[in-house]
């Protein structure tokens, strides 16, 4: 009896330790919550990094926070260039995607994410934020 139970012991210790092997290498790929605001428009969701080169943006709403007849937009910014403007365009409404993805053709070091209200008059300032690549 004495023998099964350590035996059945160290198969505990090294389920564990799998366990924790996993969940070590899967921290850099943890999702990171995106909340940008400029004061007239408001970016949120989830980040995650796949590798160097990949990011993924899930549950990505833009909000039109103000009644001043401006568009609400914001894009991606990478360390390799700039990913399109997305918009919504009208007071106190929103907009979500489900996913947007890109891929680098280098490595990916950061990215941000941007935000501001315009028109024909102008643009608000911008509100942004800087996420680095936890897999760089």
């Amino acid at each position: 009896m004495k023998r099964t139970a350590r035996v059945t012991a160290m198969a505990g210790i090294s389920a564990a330790l799998a366990i924790t092997a996993v969940a070590g290498a899967g921290a850099a790929n943890a999702a990171t919550s995106i909340d940008v605001n400029s004061g007239v428009s408001r970016v949120t969701g989830t980040l995650n990094f796949s590798g160097t080169t990949k990011f993924t943006a899930t549950n990505v709403t833009l909000y039109d926070t103000s009644c001043d007849n401006r568009s609400a937009q914001f894009r991606f910014v990478t360390n390799n260039g700039a990913y399109g403007w997305r918009y919504v365009n009208q007071c106190n409404t929103s907009a979500t995607w489900s996913s947007l993805s890109g891929t680098d053709g280098g490595t990916l070091w950061w990215l941000r994410v941007e935000t501001k209200a315009c028109n024909s008059g102008g643009c608000s300032s911008l509100g942004a934020h800087t996420y680095d690549n936890p897999n760089t």
